[in-house]
């Protein structure tokens, strides 16, 4: 030591020395291994030192000194930091944040300085002054407390993704859980996964008896026809070669055969055993045993219905054995009467008739039972149309056939009030019609007949009279003729504004901002017909068009283009006055849209707005 303490002296004096500095040398620190000689200094050979360091090291203390800033999706703000030395960062929410430390203003990027939702994380700021933090996920607004201090961080909580002792094992001593470690519902649903527990990760013993109460003795199965013993697990199955008998507070497994088939008891059993449905009531004649009926390993369904023959008298149905059958319409049933019982009104009836493909000749006789003859006709009614044009031919109908028609010969008729046959009348009509109408002396007839009106023949002073009518509806002040502008040739179209009725709407607004001043009506197009504006100072105001709140969706100029900026300028105590109120000026393009005013400035802009919405 004495010889090294030697050497650095000799190499200070050396390098100090003005020769040395003029004729500088590389000088090697070396650690002496005999008098004369040294090793050089290296990784697996480093320099002794000898001596003694001591230090305390303090926990962190909050120089009371706290602010808060708000992480987004987006950077928070660019916060200053609180005095200290050393800065917690607390996370006070579930989502994770990225943060930085900078000497001016920050903006915080992702996956740089991560804390955990909940966890608190020291930082010795050094010369750094701000701070901002950004989500690493999500868009929730998520708080960051932020405490001035000094001393090492000693309370980091949260991160639960950052636990776990850096992924190694872990080896935990006799006692280390203890006693209620874990409340109920500590452990979540799906905390454990699939395949966590691999073959042998519990060994035999590790559960101690007692260990999991509900679990307990699972070594020690309890026999059939065993006393009860104390928890135990019943074994599923036991052959023996005499069967058990089991008594009060006995348990007992299912009795085996010696090739596994379970015994089912035969004969009577004490107590008595009901058959219950899953309900738990006893099997009665309101309470049958549910199950189905299978043909061909199938349930019986529409599709697959029940084979069987249906039989009657125990013999099964054919044409010497037909079913018993009665007519009806699922309401009234044929009746059959004994014979020489006469029909009544109130007996039903089979109801049929004979087929129009029929060519069987066939004898119709009436209800009094006599045959069609000359004497006892049938008497037959018909319907509308039921008797085609030219189903009687010439001659068919013989001259008298019908009394009250007459026969072709009958004379003509002497009055047209005579009681003569129907033919003897139409010669008195026919004779009749070819006689001159009666005249009237009058100036004013068509062909030596006279016109009235009111009674009173047509005169010069007796004119005829007539309703002019519209849509059913007689000529009136609230139903006046419609008629349409023409050259002969092209007909008017009217403008909006001359044909519907005008709304005015007054304008005063005196904020930056855009305004509905005209709403727009469902399935219809709204026309100004004037307008005016004037503006207390310099703006800019865009008149336009559009849906959603205050015309913010499908933007389209009205007058002028679609912004504040494109649309009218106006200066102090200036404006302008558009339209005459009988011509549109300007209209919207798309039914239902609003007209909207956007004001560049804050400044009061008034006017008027006439409208007309056909």
């Amino acid at each position: 030591m004495k010889f090294l303490g030697a050497f650095l002296v000799a190499a200070a004096l050396a390098l100090s020395s003005p020769a040395l500095a003029q004729s500088p040398a590389t000088v090697k620190l070396c650690i002496p291994v005999t008098p004369t000689s040294c090793v050089p200094v290296t990784a697996s050979a480093p320099l002794p030192i000898t001596g003694s360091f001591s230090a305390t090291l303090a926990g962190f203390t909050p120089n009371g000194n706290y602010t808060t800033l708000t992480a987004t999706a987006a950077s928070s703000a660019s916060t200053a930091l609180p005095a200290g030395e050393v800065v917690a960062f607390q996370n006070l929410s579930t989502i994770d944040v990225s943060c930085v430390l900078t000497a001016g203003a920050s903006t915080a990027t992702t996956n740089k300085l991560i804390v955990r939702g909940g966890a608190t994380v020291y930082y010795t700021v050094g010369s750094n002054t701000t701070a901002a933090c950004i989500n690493q996920t999500g868009v929730a607004s998520n708080v960051v407390g932020l405490a001035g201090g000094a001393g090492l961080g000693t309370a980091f909580g949260g991160g639960g993704a950052g636990g776990g002792g850096g992924g190694g094992a872990v080896t935990m001593v006799s006692g280390a859980v203890a006693s209620g470690a874990y409340s109920a519902g500590s452990i979540a649903a799906g905390a454990v996964s699939a395949g966590a527990f691999v073959s042998g990760s519990i060994l035999s013993g590790a559960l101690a008896s007692g260990a999991v109460v509900d679990l307990t003795n699972l070594s020690t199965p309890i026999a059939a026809g065993a006393a009860t013993a104390t928890k135990g697990v019943l074994l599923g199955g036991q052959f023996d070669t005499t069967q058990k008998t089991l008594t009060n507070g006995q348990q007992g497994a299912v009795s085996l055969s010696p090739r596994a088939a379970v015994y089912i008891a035969t004969g009577a059993e004490t107590p008595a055993m009901n058959i219950t449905q899953v309900l738990g009531s006893a099997i009665s004649a309101t309470n049958g045993l549910f199950s189905n009926i299978l043909q061909g390993n199938a349930a019986l369904s529409a599709t697959n219905g029940i084979f069987a023959n249906v039989l009657q008298g125990n013999a099964v149905l054919s044409a010497t054995n037909p079913s018993f059958t009665r007519l009806t319409d699922a309401t009234t049933a044929t009746v059959v009467k004994a014979a020489s019982t006469a029909a009544v009104a109130a007996d039903p009836a089979l109801v049929v008739a004979i087929s129009p493909n029929n060519t069987v000749p066939a004898n119709i006789t009436q209800v009094l039972g006599a045959a069609n003859s000359a004497s006892n006709g049938l008497f037959v009614r018909t319907g509308s149309g039921q008797i085609a044009s030219g189903s009687f031919a010439s001659g068919s109908i013989a001259s008298g056939a019908m009394v009250d028609l007459g026969a072709q010969a009958d004379a003509a008729c002497g009055t047209a009030t005579g009681t003569c046959s129907l033919i003897s009348l139409a010669k008195y009509l026919n004779t009749a019609a070819g006689l001159p109408l009666p005249t009237q002396a009058s100036t004013v007839s068509i062909g030596g007949v006279g016109l009235f009106s009111g009674g009173s023949i047509m005169s010069a002073t007796n004119g005829i009279y007539s309703n002019l009518l519209q849509g059913n509806a007689v000529l009136s002040a609230t139903n006046p003729i419609f008629a349409k502008a023409t050259d002969g040739t092209n007909s008017r179209v009217y403008d909006p504004c001359e044909v519907v009725a005008h709304v005015t709407t007054p304008i005063s607004i005196s904020t930056a901002a855009t305004s509905v001043i005209v709403a727009g009506t469902s399935a219809k197009r709204t026309y100004i017909c004037s307008m005016m504006l004037m503006a207390a100072g310099t703006t800019n105001v865009g008149i336009v068009q559009g849906s959603g709140t205050t015309c913010g969706t499908s933007t389209l100029g009205l007058i002028g283009g679609a912004t504040a900026a494109t649309g009218p300028n106006l200066t102090a105590q200036a404006g302008f006055v558009g339209g005459n109120g009988n011509f549109a000026i300007a209209g919207t393009t798309v039914n239902a849209n609003d007209i909207c005013l956007i004001n560049s400035q804050a400044v009061q802009v008034s006017g008027y707005i006439v409208t007309a919405t056909p």
